[in-house]
Formats: C-alpha cells, structure tokens, sequence
C-alpha cells in the first residue's frame, strides 16, 4: 500500500456560491484525501459555517495575517501529509480530477502534478484571445528558459509534494504556481501533466 497521502487545500473568501457548487463533489472524492482544509480570509457570507457543515477543517487568518502568501504559508505548515492538492472553490477546479491527481501520484512519485488547461484539448472557459494568447507567451518563455516542457504554467491548479516547498524556499514568493513550476524544473523535480478544463 502506498503512504502517500493527500491534503486537499481550499482558499476561500466569501466564496459561498461556489462553495455549494463544488463543495458536495469535492466530498463525493473523500476516500482520495486524507483532509480536506479550507483557509480562509476572513469570509462573511456563510462559507465558513458550510464548509464545516460538509466537515472540513477550516483555519481562519488572523488580520494581521492576510492575502494569498500567508494563506499559503499556513496550509503547508498545517499539512502533515506527503502531498497537497491546492484547489480554487470559484469554479474554475474541477473536483472530479482530484481522483485523477491520487491515481497519478501512485502509478510514480511526483513532485509536482499540474492540471492544464491547454494539454490534449482542454480549454479554459474564461480565456479570451489577450489571455490565451499570454498565456501561451508566458508558458513558452518559461519552457525556453529553463528547458521545460509545460503546457501551462499560470494554471492555478495542481497537487505537490509538501517537502518540496522547503527545499526551494518557494513559500516567500507571491506567484506560488508559476515559480514553483519552474524552481522544480531547476531542481531536476519530477512532474507531469494531466489535462482538465477550467470552466466559467
């Protein structure tokens, strides 16, 4: 049997409406994840109560404490799994890829699994020509720089070894996603894609 083992992280503030969209798919994949932790900014329309109510795990950020980094910085530091999924509850994560994500980290060892928007025709449903075509530049430099091969490097969706947070120091930058694609490319890290859409 395998020891490794899934946080499943969700950053919220006053996300409500998507919270109950998502929220009862993302429990119908419970037997993949360990935990399921909500951080939260300091929500007042109801989204900690119902998260609690589906028996998730909720920290709340202290005021001084604020904004995306520090969110970050305090799910890794209360993760005690092998591996961490970072999820948006906006709509834009498709929960059913959770399991895709656990089926990957068994068949091998990954540091990092990112969900791409643009790999084997998936799509994301809120890109227009300036943002597609950004992304791609982006993407491309990056593989360019570094010699990578990823298809997309904005996503803001993806599982990750948490170790590997500590031995890049990537938690003092703001752009988790983009510099931790690249710090594990750097690093000689093992990653992969799996393609999912990103929806409305």
């Amino acid at each position: 049997m395998s020891n490794r083992t899934l946080t499943l992280v969700v950053f919220a503030l006053n996300e409500i409406e998507g919270l109950k969209v998502v929220g009862p798919r993302i429990n119908n994949h419970k037997q993949y994840l360990e935990r399921i932790l909500m951080i939260d900014g300091g929500s007042t329309d109801g989204s900690v109560e119902y998260a609690k109510e589906l028996g998730w795990d909720v920290l709340i950020q202290p005021h001084n404490k604020k904004g995306m980094l520090n969110a970050n910085n305090m799910a890794i530091e209360d993760c005690t799994t092998t591996h961490m999924i970072f999820f948006s509850p906006d709509n834009n994560c498709i929960p059913e890829k959770i399991s895709e994500i656990y089926k990957k980290l068994q068949e091998d060892d990954y540091d990092l699994i990112k969900v791409s928007r643009y790999l084997d025709g998936a799509k994301s449903q809120d890109d227009n020509y300036l943002t597609s075509f950004g992304n791609w530049m982006f993407t491309t430099a990056v593989n360019i720089l570094f010699g990578a091969k990823y298809t997309d490097v904005l996503g803001i969706y993806y599982g990750v070894k948490r170790e590997v947070f500590f031995n890049t120091g990537i938690k003092r930058f703001l752009t988790i996603n983009t510099h931790l694609a690249i710090w594990c490319k750097v690093l000689n890290k093992k990653t992969t894609e799996i393609s999912g859409d990103e929806p409305a």
